[in-house]
């Protein structure tokens, strides 16, 4: 069972070991280890997720550790790095709960974006309060791409992974990484230049 681990590291506490080494240091029963790796990608995927799902953000990178938990013998590092595996899973979880509550509205109510909106930001956490008004423009633009858009560009620009890294998180070929990066960002100028004349 995973522990309930602290979001914010102790002061001056900070590994200096390889995701890899960590991996392999929690297989061999050093507990600690995965707290280590919980405290360096915690922030990360909580804020990729919650660009997609901000109401289940939480729930959903809670899911990927207790999944990385369960089944870090399945890590190979031949495969790629760590980094890539924990990300692959956490798209996975959170295009299963999209498409869940994209069907739950179809069901009880008519198809209506309100379930994706941003998080309050009287609410938010200090960093997402002071955002300047073109990053907000962007992410709201972000939201009328399709998700697999979506997914390419918030991975690439966001979170800084090569088309080769992103094509292995996603399961696709890496020329279909390509075209729909192409494609997401000629459907993201659109709708930012739709947004300015509008305004």
């Amino acid at each position: 069972m995973v522990k309930s681990y602290k979001r914010v590291r102790p002061c001056g506490e900070r590994s200096m070991l390889s995701d890899e080494e960590l991996v392999k240091r929690f297989i061999s029963g050093e507990e600690k280890a995965f707290e280590e790796l919980f405290f360096r990608y915690y922030p990360v995927l909580r804020r990729f997720v919650a660009k997609v799902m901000p109401r289940q953000a939480e729930d959903i990178v809670q899911e990927v550790f207790l999944k990385v938990y369960r089944d870090i013998k399945r890590f190979s590092p031949d495969k790629g790095s760590f980094k890539t595996w924990i990300f692959a899973i956490a798209v996975n979880l959170t295009v299963d709960e999209y498409r869940r509550m994209r069907r739950r509205l179809r069901i009880f109510r008519p198809l209506k974006d309100e379930a994706f909106e941003l998080p309050d930001k009287s609410h938010a956490p200090d960093e997402e309060v002071i955002e300047k008004e073109r990053h907000s423009e962007i992410e709201r633009a972000l939201k009328m791409l399709p998700l697999e858009q979506r997914q390419v560009l918030m991975l690439k620009h966001l979170e800084g992974f090569k088309f080769k890294e992103i094509a292995r998180i996603l399961g696709i070929p890496e020329g279909t990484v390509k075209s729909r990066m192409a494609r997401g960002l000629k459907r993201l100028r659109e709708v930012l230049d739709e947004r300015a004349f509008e305004g």
